[in-house]
């Protein structure tokens, strides 16, 4: 009776376990998917940031340009 309270017992600790590792393996899928969008996203961010950069340039070359 013991010994089968026992086992009932780490069968219950070896499903709980399990089910925990199945759970931080999909939260690290899903970390290394939310990393790799975010480097895209920084990616277009720094991207969008250089041709903004460029587009005010070219608009005050071209205000200077009207000015004069």
């Amino acid at each position: 009776e013991s010994l089968q309270a026992e086992l009932e017992q780490k069968r219950g600790a070896l499903k709980a376990y399990e089910q925990l590792s199945e759970t931080m393996e999909e939260l690290k899928q899903k970390n290394s998917k939310t990393v790799a969008e975010n480097k895209n996203l920084e990616h277009q961010l720094k991207c969008m940031k250089e041709e903004q950069s460029l587009e005010n340039a070219q608009l005050r070359r071209e205000k200077a340009a009207v000015e004069n």
